[in-house]
């Protein structure tokens, strides 16, 4: 009994995690480019401040 409430337990920690979209390879890299992307288009950042971000965050 206390096995099948480890293996339940485990599962459910494993279900968890795998539905945080922001823990895939280089998510973290795509949210701060769509960031950077909104402000670049919405004309909050100009073509420089957004190459030179670009170039600081390695994207």
């Amino acid at each position: 009994m206390f096995i099948l409430f480890i293996v339940v337990i485990a599962l459910g920690f494993w279900i968890l995690r795998s539905q945080r979209p922001w823990q895939e390879n280089g998510a973290e890299h795509n949210g701060a480019r769509d960031i950077l992307d909104r402000r670049y288009a919405s004309g909050e950042i100009d073509a420089d401040e957004y190459a030179q971000r670009r170039a600081t965050l390695g994207l």
